[in-house]
């Protein structure tokens, strides 16, 4: 059972480091077209 929650909050862990991710590409191409 502790090793189930440990792999749920992995994978959530994974889940928003991906959204930061994208959401980092999705404003510096932003950055980049209002500088354009």
């Amino acid at each position: 059972m502790n090793q189930r929650e440990n792999k749920n909050e992995y994978c959530a862990r994974a889940g928003n480091g991906n959204v930061l991710r994208n959401t980092l590409r999705l404003s510096q191409l932003r950055i980049i077209n209002d500088a354009e």
